[in-house]
């Protein structure tokens, strides 16, 4: 236990000897019924890392017409990587934006990242990102521990343009991000009329259809995630449709 105690010491030297032990306290294997025999019990040490690790990152965001900036700043490895979500105003749950890989170095030390994203959301309100920490990437020891989560306000509607208003006779097919790092990517349809069918296909550079799928729309902006986890790298191009008649044609590259 010293010796376990003492790895994660040298991890995060920033905090005390009551930090530390808490820690494997939590990460106990009966850690919510410790009892007089064997206390918290066998610590599972991925555990007590990630809870430092949540402990000692920090992030925060700026936004400027409706593109944000996401600053964090934590400890990792070069195998390491991240994963960035959103949520906004009006969304229940967060969706994944972005990947970023962790820099050189395998020695765990501190680090800062910066992520940018265009923020697309018909409302006002509150968007949150939070960040999701990969420290083993593995497929059979997979984890990954969201270590901050940090919010900004936008006054009025972000659309694919970048500002906040939005022309309500344009029509505009556009993706976020592009290029595309992740498994997903976000499709902003905007029409000044309602469309009731709306194919959505993708086409790879040789014109053979890989994907398809149909969606409906209300007058003015739809944002979609598309998941593209099947896709490999190379350029594609997402086609909508109203009904027989093309709305737009969008180039994606896929990283």
């Amino acid at each position: 236990m010293a010796g376990l105690g003492t790895c994660l010491w040298q991890g995060f030297p920033e905090f005390n000897n009551i930090k530390i032990i808490r820690a494997m306290q939590q990460s106990g294997s009966i850690a919510s019924a410790p009892d007089t025999r064997i206390g918290y019990g066998i610590p599972d040490m991925k555990l007590a890392f990630s809870k430092l690790l949540t402990d000692y990152a920090t992030s925060s965001v700026t936004e400027n017409s409706c593109n944000a900036t996401i600053t964090w700043s934590t400890k990792d490895v070069s195998t390491m990587r991240y994963e960035i979500e959103r949520k906004v105003p009006g969304e229940l749950v967060y969706t994944k934006v972005g990947d970023v890989p962790a820099t050189a170095g395998v020695i765990l030390s501190n680090k800062t990242y910066n992520f940018n994203n265009a923020i697309v959301s018909p409302t006002a309100g509150t968007v949150s990102y939070r960040i999701r920490q990969i420290i083993d990437t593995n497929a059979v020891s997979f984890t990954g521990v969201y270590i901050d989560t940090t919010n900004v306000n936008i006054a009025s509607g972000c659309f694919a343009t970048g500002t906040g208003n939005v022309d309500p006779s344009k029509t505009l097919v556009s993706i976020q991000p592009n290029p595309v790092h992740g498994d997903y990517v976000t499709l902003v349809v905007q029409t000044p009329g309602a469309v009731n069918s709306m194919p959505i296909s993708v086409f790879d550079e040789k014109g053979r259809l890989v994907m398809q799928m149909s969606s409906n729309k209300n007058a003015g902006v739809k944002t979609i995630q598309l998941n593209t986890s099947r896709l490999g790298t190379g350029k594609y191009y997402i086609r909508v449709m109203n009904g027989p008649q093309l709305i737009g044609t969008v180039e994606m590259l896929k990283l």
